[in-house]
């Protein structure tokens, strides 16, 4: 049965911003309660907002001239994108390593196929 959680931020950032935790964490909490305690098909608006006002979304969704003849192309300010797993710190690394080493990752499971 479809359950979802929508927060209304820029693409790239499903749980928030970078370098906050606690409003990361209440995103995760918030989808994983809604799986263990809804028993119907429901879209939950959490209300978590990415800034005082909605201007990001001008940046975001309006082509901006790049100064070629009048030419237009759309801002994209997402974070890189990696083939590999990138962490945090050197420890972040050590601990995905060791939480793979002879099992299989009960988080990855699908993804390591």
């Amino acid at each position: 049965m479809p359950r979802a959680v929508f927060v209304d931020f820029p693409n790239g950032n499903t749980t928030g911003r970078v370098g906050e935790p606690a409003l990361t964490r209440s995103i995760l909490t918030s989808a994983f309660d809604l799986l263990s305690e809804s028993t119907s098909e429901v879209l939950v608006d959490l209300l978590h907002t990415w800034d005082e006002t909605d201007s990001w979304k001008d940046r975001v969704f309006r082509p901006e001239p790049t100064g070629n003849a009048g030419e237009k192309k759309m801002l994209d300010d997402r974070v890189e994108r990696f083939d590999t797993p990138q962490f945090q710190s050197a420890d972040d690394a050590s601990a995905a390593d060791a939480s793979h080493a002879g099992e299989d990752c009960l988080v990855c499971i699908g993804i390591d196929i």
